[in-house]
């Protein structure tokens, strides 16, 4: 007896090491010749369930044999005899040739003796073969069975690492593949991005400097056209962009204390201008406690409800549209509010109402006779306001309008007297003879650049890639440094990081002129060295303020992720026939834009035919 407990020992604690070793097969081979040794039995193997723990698994699979040459890797389907005889209560024992699943027997050469079935568990079993009946005798296998049901929880261990390995890998497969899938869209954003809002940089500026020139009544009636156009563009632009942003997580708020009746004021003024030409009245109702400035990303709450105004205008002929916002408690330093855009357009379908809020869903059947949409501005509303822990609701009768209602909680702050800043002297200009650097590869954006420096009275050089950058910085010391991204030779990442090594110019501000519009780029562009960002296309006096932040040294602040407000965003094409009118008189500048135009965008769109 005692050689008996002895044996049944060391089984025992070679069986433990099934579950702890990473080498499964090894481990349980191991015990297998252990267990045929001391026990005088000719073969042994253990068979586990494909999936493993099931309560009818659906095949089966050799995890060890010995000996090995009758190891032979095959599957057992769920039909086989042998899964059949498989019994959950006791150890069955036959003479081979009496065995119910000889066919199995033949397969792995088990001819004579007597052969036992096993069950370790639903999800694995063991066949053992004696020469004799006396070694796999009833009062034996019961010996073994305390060791048996310890090896069989190592198995049911080793196949739950198993799965669990496996739905690792796969998880991690599938990441992987998102991944990937993720860069794809971003770096083709990315270009996307790039390649459009390069020449509407070049286009827009135009714009601009023709805004500084008389117009007469016609040549503003064709501005107004072009504004109206690139309104549309932007919108889609910036739309795709802010939704794959979101999307990403990359968006990410910048709270900081705001005038909330300003805000609102500003966009009634602006939204009576856009629509001044239909009949439709814009409103502005509030109910806002006076000497109380709200804490939270001004930006993001412009944006939502520039987009929600924007709707409200494209699907009302007449009438009006009312902008409210009122503040219904305060509880300590936070405040509920609530906000309204209302229209009394085309209103809503009841059957679109549930959709309404999600990409690429349109909500009015209007939308396609004549008004162009990309479905993303209130799902984009919603995403945005989730940021803000608010929520956006909405009412709609179709002939009668929509109505759609936010409820947001903003910090309050007390507004607190200060000093009046002294205003700039009439007449001073800051900009007025600095050094000026601008690395620009094309040509007509060169040229913008160039004019608009021009007229802040700047000393500007402009060079054509950033290793010329490079060479000019080695000599020279500049007041500030203009870099676009991506341009030939070197692109302007690794222009900025030589530049901060070496020359004079390792502390000169670098503002990445670019059109590079994704987060991911910026990030870069920052760990390169430049300080800030003014994305393409730029108002001039966004570039002015940003050029006068640096050059009075203030606190490095990113440039907004967005295209200039539609007001100040004119132009996605314009009619050579009058461009000498809207330039104020300068021949040579407009003969040389013309000219640079007509050499470049040919091989353009050369370009892009190609690569599509």
């Amino acid at each position: 007896m005692d050689k008996i407990v002895r044996e049944i020992s060391d089984l025992y604690e070679l069986s433990l090491t099934i579950g702890a070793g990473l080498d499964a097969y090894s481990n349980c081979e191991q015990f297998l010749s252990v267990l045929l040794a001391r026990r005088n039995l000719a073969y042994g193997a253990v068979w586990v369930a494909e999936q493993g723990g099931q309560r009818k698994p659906k095949a089966f699979q050799l995890l060890c044999a010995r000996p090995a040459c009758k190891a032979a890797r095959g599957k057992l389907s769920a039909s086989d005899p042998i899964i059949a005889a498989l019994d959950q209560d006791a150890i069955q024992v036959w003479p081979a040739e009496e065995a119910p699943f000889s066919g199995f027997l033949k397969a792995n050469q088990i001819n004579k003796g007597h052969v036992a079935l096993l069950l370790l568990g639903p999800g694995a079993f063991m066949l053992l073969q004696g020469a004799s009946e006396a070694a796999l005798s009833d009062r034996s296998l019961r010996q073994l069975r305390p060791v048996l049901r310890k090896f069989a929880v190592a198995i049911e261990g080793y196949m739950a690492h198993e799965r669990l390995r496996e739905e690792t890998r796969q998880r991690k497969v599938a990441q992987e593949e998102a991944e990937v899938a993720r860069r794809a869209q971003q770096q083709f954003l990315a270009n996307v991005s790039h390649e459009i809002r390069t020449p509407m940089n070049a286009m827009l500026g135009m714009v601009h400097l023709l805004r500084d020139t008389n117009l007469d009544s016609h040549q503003q009636e064709y501005l107004n056209v072009m504004r109206f156009a690139s309104d549309n563009l932007m919108d889609l632009i910036n739309n795709i962009l802010d939704a794959s942003k979101i999307e990403a997580g990359e968006v990410v708020l910048d709270p900081k204390p705001f005038d909330l009746h300003g805000l609102f004021s500003g966009l009634h003024q602006s939204w009576q201008l856009r629509i001044k030409d239909k009949p439709v009245q814009v409103l502005y109702e509030q109910d806002l406690p006076e000497g109380t400035s709200f804490i939270g990303d001004s930006m993001r709450l412009q944006q939502v409800l520039n987009n929600l105004l924007n709707n409200a205008s494209k699907f009302t002929e007449s009438g009006t549209i009312t902008l409210s916002v009122r503040m219904l408690s305060q509880r300590g330093d936070k405040a509920d509010l609530q906000i309204k855009v209302g229209d009394t357009g085309q209103g809503i379908e009841a059957e679109h109402l549930p959709h309404i809020f999600d990409q690429f869903k349109q909500g009015r059947k209007a939308v396609g006779q004549g008004h162009a949409g990309t479905g993303l501005g209130l799902s984009i509303v919603r995403e945005l306001l989730a940021l803000m822990d608010g929520v956006i609701s909405v009412e709609s009768e179709p002939g009668k309008g929509s109505v759609f209602t936010i409820d947001l909680t903003l910090p309050v702050q007390k507004q607190v007297a200060t000093a009046p800043v002294a205003p700039t002297p009439a007449g001073q200009n800051k900009l007025a003879g600095i050094n000026v650097l601008v690395a620009e590869d094309n040509r007509m954006n060169q040229k913008l650049v160039e004019r608009i420096l021009e007229k802040f009275g700047c000393e500007a050089e402009i060079v054509p890639d950033g290793l010329e950058a490079i060479r000019r910085c080695l000599h020279k010391k500049y007041d500030i440094i203009l870099m676009d991204i991506h341009m030939p030779k070197m692109d302007g990442l690794e222009a900025s990081k030589r530049i901060r090594v070496a020359g004079k110019n390792k502390k000169t501000p670098i503002v990445a002129l670019t059109a590079a519009a994704l987060l991911e780029e910026r990030n870069h562009g920052l760990a390169s060295g430049m300080n800030d960002f003014v994305t393409k296309p730029f108002a001039p006096d966004l570039l002015r303020r940003m050029m006068v932040k640096w050059l009075e040294d203030t606190a490095p602040q990113g440039e907004e992720d967005h295209a200039p407000q539609a007001e100040e965003s004119p132009a996605e094409q314009i009619d050579l026939s009058y461009l000498h009118a809207m330039s104020g008189g300068d021949e040579a500048f407009i003969q040389d834009m013309i000219q640079t135009f007509l050499k470049e965008i040919p091989e353009m769109i050369q370009q892009v035919e190609t690569n599509l």
